[in-house]
Parts: C-alpha cells; structure tokens; sequence
C-alpha cells in the first residue's frame, strides 16, 4: 500500500495514519477514518448515512460526532476543502494527488497471464501511436469498431508495451457478462483475490487496485457497456487505475476518451507493386496465408488479393478466415479464392462491413464438415475461452475420437479456433466467431445441456487430483475453465438435479481455492430446491457430502462436521478407504470445542491412515489433529501435528496450505508462551499478505497483532492491529468475533480501562453468538478483565460493558483503535 497522498496543503501519512505539515492539529482515530472515506468517495456527495455507516456505525450520537469531526477536519485542511451538498451530504472538493506507491503488488494477488501478443501483427503504426497517446492523457479509453476489425488484436499490442514499461496489466475477457457485480467478479478471478458475501468484488478488486499502478483491459465489452461504466466509477478511488474498453459502442461516460478503429489500410486499384505491398490488410493476408512478403507472387495476383481485401472492408478477421484456406491448400486454394465470389450477407439490413464480415464467416462455416460445424457450434457455449481437454470432452458428447480430433484439427487451422500462444492448451473462439456460431445452433437447450456434461467429464477427479500435482499444476489445469464450470452449473441447477450434484461433488475444491465458497453455497441452494440431495444414490450422495462438507468448513463448521461423517460413513460401506479417511480428517477438524468423543474421534482416525497414502492427504489428518489437540488443551501435541502438516504440504508442492499450517504455528507458539517465535512466524506471514484479504491473510494479521501485544509491544501492535481491521472489514469480517479478547487487553495495556470493559462486553456477544475461544485468546480475556477490575469501579464496568453487548464489529473496530477512553456520561469514576 502506498504510504504518502497529498491533500489539499497536507501530506498524508497512510501507515502512520497521520497528517505532515506545520499547522495540523491532530487527528483522532475517527477524523482520520471520515479523511480516508471522504478521499476514497471524492468523486460523488457522500450522504450522513453512508460516512457514519463506514466510519462509526452504531456509537451513540453519531450524527453529531460525524459533525464535530467534518468541522474538525474542515479547520485542519481548510474551510473550502469540504463541501456541503445541500439534501445529498459531504464532497471533498481539496486537490487529491496520486499516492506514490513504495511496494510491489503482494504475490498473493496473482494476475492471470496476459494473452501472448498476436504473432505476425502487422501495420497500424499510426494506430499504435495514437492508442498509446490517449493512455497517456486518460483514465478510460474505449477502443471502438465493428466486430472483427482488429481491436482486441491493438489492444493487446498495447497491453504488452504497457507491461514491458513496467506496468501491472490486467486482461478481463467480458463475453457477454452484463452486472457491475459480475464484471467486478471477472477481474478479482483474474487478479487471484478472494470476494466475500457482504462486501462483494467490487470491494475485494479495488484493495487490490488501490496498492500500484494498472491498467486493466476489459475485451468485448459491447453487450455490457452500462456495467462498464458503473464499474469504472465504482473502481475510481484507485488513484493510479486506467481502464482500456475494446468495445463496439463507445460508453458515454464523461471521462472517457473514444478513439474509433476502422479496417486496415487498403490499397488503390491502380496503385504499383510497391503500393499494394505497403497496405496493411494486404500484408495481412500475406502472412496469414503463409506467403511471406509476397515477392512469389505476380502482379496481377496481388491485385487480386488486394481486391479481395478490399470487399470485405479491411475487416482483419475476415482476412484471417479467408487467407486460412489459401495456408490449408496452397496456390490451390489461391486460385480457387481469387475466382470465387464471396456469398451473399446474412442480413441486408447490417451496414456494409458488418455484411462482408458475417458474409466471410457464412463461407468459412459452409466449407465446414459437418462434424467440424457441430464441434464449433457446442464450443461456441464456452465462456472466456476453454481447455484443451474440455474441447474434447464436450466433443464426446456427441462425436467419436476419430472425428472429435480431425474436426478440433480443422477448425485451429481454419483460425476459427484460436491457439493462446504461451498457453498451448488454452484455446478459445473470437467474439465475432463465438456469435456467429451460436446463431447456427438450432436447439440452445441442447448445446447447453452437452456444454454441462462436458464441463462434468472434464472436472471429474479434479479434488482427487489435488492429491497428485502440485499447486501450480493444478491450478493452471483447472482454474482457467472455472468460468464455464459456473455457467454448467446454473444450467443443470433449473434443470438437471444430478448433474448439478455431480458438478458440486466434483468441484469444491475449485470453489474453496478460487475463494468463491458464497457462489456455491447459491448453487447448492438451487440444486436443493430442483431436487433434495437425500434423494441422490449412495455413491452420489457421498461424493455431494465430502464436497459440501469443504465448503462448509470455512464458515458452517456443524453442517460440516454432519455431512463429513455422514460421507465418511457411505464411503466405509462402499470400500472407498481414501475417500472414508478424508471425510473423517473433515468431521475431526470441525469438531470444535465439543471435546465429548474427540479422544476416540483423533485414535479412529489414526487406525484409518495407511503408509501408501500421499502426503497431501497425510496434511488433512495432521491438521485435523492439529485443530482438534488444541481444543482439547494439549497444546505440544497440536503444535507437532502442525508441524506435520506444513511439511507434508510443502513435500507435496501446496504452499496454501503450507501458509495455513504456518499461521497456526504462529498461534499455537504464543499458546505455549513462546512470544518470539509467534512473532517471527506471524512476520514471514504478514509479509506474504500484505494487502491481500481472506481467511488466511486475517488470521496471519490478527495472530500476529497477538503476539506483539503479550510480548509487550504497543506501538508495533497497533500497526498490526490496525492492518488486521482492514484487513477483516475487507473479507466480511472474518476472524474479528474469533480475536475479539484481544481487543479488550490492547485497550487495557494502553491504560483505556472504559475502552477495554466496552470491549469486554462486545466479546460477550461474540461468545454467545458461538465464536471459537482458543485458548491464547481466552487468557487475554482474563488479563484484560484483572485490568478493567482494578481501574474501575463495578458500576462503571458494568456500564461499558453492557454498552460493548450492543456494538457491532465496526463499532468495535473504531472504539479498538481510537487513542481516547470511551467512557460512557453516567458512568461512576475512576477507581483510585
């Protein structure tokens, strides 16, 4: 994250949380909060509700403490550097600069690759050079033209000129998809960041956006431009954001800058040699057709091709598509091009290079064979492109291997399906191509339904294989294609009960791992509703168990623990010893503080391990130990179990879940009253998640604050503390109820004794709702309460207290790291 912004006269110091310069008087932990949400906001009013909502929700009398605090920074950074906008609220008006950033992106944020650049590209200089001007001078550009003139090929020319400069550049191939929520759900895939139920993608993308400079390149945007637009105001606060739209219809959006693409550069009729060979759509064709640099070639056929160029307007997909037949057969197909007309338009009512393109692509597809034309029609329900192996498996719905393979062979060399260089088995249909082809099919239902089967045929064993490669080679094989596991998905939910469940089964791992467990518990919930799953035979039944019972994991940890030992039990009466012991590592895991059985539940589970099983899943039944030894207060065993766990995670190649085992060490060290080796552990962790958001990433922050706070640690610990409230409010809170004692001692140890009985009483509440009180945590409560009991009067604990039962994890937040005493106005005094 970047440390300094300047405001209006000031300086921002963003770690410090503080203003630089001479005359500023400071700012309390709230003032600085309302700065931070007012600069984030600048580009529109922000209403009464909405600052106290983000800044202090709950805290009595908030509308006139937000009051106080505009006034206070309203004296600060000058009378006019906030405005009010009568009926809509508060608008910073200051001059904002661009932070300078002072770290690089955290590799947790993993940007999915950038498409290789078009090989051969050809001409466009000046293209190019006006492109590259208008990034210079704006923040959203849209790069606007019929479908196949060769945007997307500029944009992605750019893009890598970009990225060589230095710039982080984000590719984000739209395909139709239309909600702001959605598109914002694009970009956090490609990013690699986490999305939660509450806060939403939006939020999760731009923590990501805020911490570097990025261009962020949005492909087809044409079906989609009014979410486009909310996008780009929803993602504005990302001070060093550009936003590249390749798009038929420019957006209309106040900021942005069109800049129109038309066909590549044609040739006069009577222009000389020289002339047709310096036309960029006869060069095109050249190297597409495999001609090099046309000196084979006569006169006359130049002439010829630059005819043809000619009528289907410069369209570089057209001349793609037609130079493909001459590469396929030679100075056959050469001649036979040169001497056939192109067909008819589909649509005489389209404008005329829109007729020449749809025209090319009727002729290509009548060339077809019929398996070809099949092949192409199913892969066109693809969305954002597709695998290699799940080419082939929706092709077996319907083709034999023969077939399937000539016709998949057929359509590459025709560039009607298109290689991903640097991906070789990433293949995908352009736009104009996918559109086309889906107009063919004469039965949608069908396509949709061999699309579901073939995403269930190329997804089965993928949890399974997770046991076989590595993190990296998982990921690449499976990560890719998540997109149309979801569009399956939200076909066989409406229609197709045990397919739904076939694909829940076989998935969750993708889901968990791709940080999209609030799409498949929606998903699981449809598929209910179409069917019961106590309806699904055993084998089924145990499959859809396992894979619910990790999902649930994260968030439900009863449901889990009821679907892992319902799954381990069908899998013991099927034979299925693997898949029995995995579904006991998830029921031992989830027990929690229900120590009745555990004993019995961790000596099962030891019998059930066999020497041939692999590492990966040795980890599941370490960590389970691991979860449950530290429940049961045996502390020494949990931290051997976990040391298990992160070698046997590091062996099989899965540095996830190695981190998570190492943030439990980071735990379980403190738990043992080892504070330095809590603190080394929870540093090299901290590190690795810096700006990132999740489960994991909370939990690295919040055991961390931890053990600087028992090691005595103010100042670092407020820093860590306060990364770790960023960081939950960033996830939905997650882990916040789960560290809550923390608080309270922090508090405390600060010498804010109503401060840290109010936050007592919060921890109440978070006890009685069921949040899991470790051990560690549990003596900082008991310290903190010996320091609320000896400042205090009982009256005046009890007050806060009672005021702590009310708040909510947003109060507590600002009450954790506000540097006063929240002490109540009828509260008794001060002991002593």
């Amino acid at each position: 994250m970047a440390k300094r912004m300047q405001v209006g006269g000031f300086g921002v110091d963003l770690q410090a949380r503080r203003l630089l310069g001479e005359h500023g008087e400071p700012l309390g932990e709230r003032a600085f909060e309302l700065l931070l949400t007012l600069i984030d906001g600048r580009t529109r009013p922000m209403s009464h509700a909405e600052l106290i909502e983000r800044v202090c929700p709950g805290l009595p009398g908030g509308r006139d403490g937000l009051s106080l605090d505009i006034e206070q920074l309203r004296r600060v950074l000058g009378p006019e550097a906030i405005a009010t906008i009568p009926g809509r609220g508060y608008q910073l008006v200051c001059e904002v600069q661009d932070p300078q950033d002072d770290g690089v992106l955290p590799p947790q944020l993993r940007a999915v690759d950038l498409p290789a650049e078009p090989p051969g590209f050809v001409g466009r200089e000046s293209d190019q050079q006006e492109l590259a001007a208008h990034l210079d001078r704006s923040r959203l550009v849209s790069l606007c033209g019929l479908g196949g003139v060769g945007k997307t090929a500029l944009a992605l020319r750019a893009a890598h000129r970009m990225r060589g400069r230095g710039l982080l550049v984000l590719w984000v191939e739209i395909d139709g998809v239309r909600g702001v929520e959605d598109l914002a759900a694009s970009v956090a895939d490609r990013l690699g960041v986490p999305q939660t139920s509450q806060v939403g993608p939006v939020a999760a993308v731009l923590a990501a956006l805020r911490q570097r400079p990025v261009l962020l390149v949005l492909d087809s945007a044409e079906a989609s431009c009014s979410g486009v637009y909310e996008l780009f105001n929803r993602l504005a606060a990302a001070p060093r954001l550009q936003v590249l739209v390749t798009t038929q219809l420019p957006l209309h959006h106040p900021e942005e800058q069109v800049m129109r693409l038309e066909g590549l550069s044609l040739a006069l009729p009577d222009a000389p040699r020289a002339g047709l060979l310096a036309s960029d759509a006869l060069r095109h064709f050249l190297h597409r057709a495999g001609l090099g640099e046309g000196q084979a070639l006569g006169d006359d056929e130049l002439r010829a091709i630059a005819r043809v160029c000619g009528q289907v307007g410069g369209s570089a997909l057209a001349i793609a598509l037609l130079a493909s037949r001459v590469r396929r057969l030679g100075s056959e197909g050469l001649a036979e091009l040169l001497r056939e007309r192109l067909p008819p338009p589909l649509d005489a009512g389209q404008p005329p290079r829109r007729q020449t393109l749809l025209a090319t692509l009727q002729w290509s597809y009548r060339l077809l064979p019929p398996a070809s034309q099949l092949l192409l029609r199913r892969l066109s329900w693809c969305v954002r492109g597709f695998s290699y192996e799940l080419a082939l498996a929706i092709g077996r719905q319907e083709l034999d291997e023969d077939n399937l393979h000539q016709a998949l062979a057929d359509l590459i060399e025709r560039s009607l399906v298109v290689v991903e260089a640097g991906e070789a088995s990433r293949l995908r249909l352009l736009e104009p191509t996918r559109q086309f082809a889906m107009l063919q099919e004469p039965d949608p239902e069908t396509a949709s339904r061999q699309h579901a089967h073939g995403v269930l045929d190329a997804c089965r064993g993928a949890d399974e294989r997770i046991f076989v490669d590595t993190e990296r080679g998982w990921r690449r094989r499976y990560e890719p294609d998540l997109d149309n596991v979801l569009a399956a998905l939200r076909w066989a939910t409406t229609r197709e009960a045990d397919l739904a469940y076939g694909l829940l089964a076989e998935t969750a791992m993708l889901f968990v791992l791709s940080v999209r467990v609030q799409e498949y518990l929606e998903l699981l919930r449809r598929a209910e509703q179409l069917q019961p799953s106590s309806t699904l035979a055993p084998p089924a039944r145990a499959a859809f168990c396992l894979g619910a019972a990790k999902v649930l994991a994260l968030s439900r940890r009863r449901a889990s623990r009821e679907l892992a030992t319902e799954a381990a039990a069908l899998y013991r009466s099927l034979g299925e010893r693997r898949q029995a012991f995995l579904a006991s590592s998830y029921a031992v895991a989830a027990l929690g503080e229900q120590s009745d059985g555990a004993v019995q539940a961790l000596h099962d589970l030891a019998q059930q391990a066999e020497a041939d099983f692999p590492p990966l899943l040795r980890r599941y039944r370490y960590h389970a130990e691991a979860l449950a030894y530290s429940f049961l207060g045996q502390s020494e065993q949990a931290l051997r179990a976990c040391e298990a766990a992160a070698a046997a995670a590091r062996e099989a190649g899965w540095n996830q879940f190695a981190r998570g085992a190492l943030s439990n060490l980071a735990y379980l060290h403190l738990e043992l009253g080892d504070a330095a080796a809590a603190i080394a552990a929870g540093a090299e962790l901290t590190a690795f998640y810096r700006g990132g958001i999740g489960s994991q990433a909370c939990f690295a922050w919040g055991n961390y604050a931890h053990a600087l706070l028992r090691d005595g640690q103010l100042d670092a610990a407020r820093e860590a503390l306060r990364s770790f409230v960023e960081t939950s409010r960033a996830s939905d809170w997650v882990a916040f109820d789960i560290v809550a004692p923390m608080f309270a001692l922090f508090a405390a140890r600060e010498g804010r004794p109503h401060s840290a009985a109010f936050l007592l009483g919060y921890d109440d509440r978070c006890t009685e709702r069921g949040a899991r009180r470790f051990a560690a945590y549990a003596r900082s409560r008991q310290l903190a309460e010996a320091q609320v009991q000896e400042a205090l009067a009982p009256e005046a604990a009890a007050l806060a207290r009672s005021a702590g039962r009310e708040a909510d994890a947003h109060q507590a937040a600002v009450v954790t790291l506000d540097g006063s005493d929240l002490a109540p106005a009828t509260a008794p005094a001060v002991r002593g």
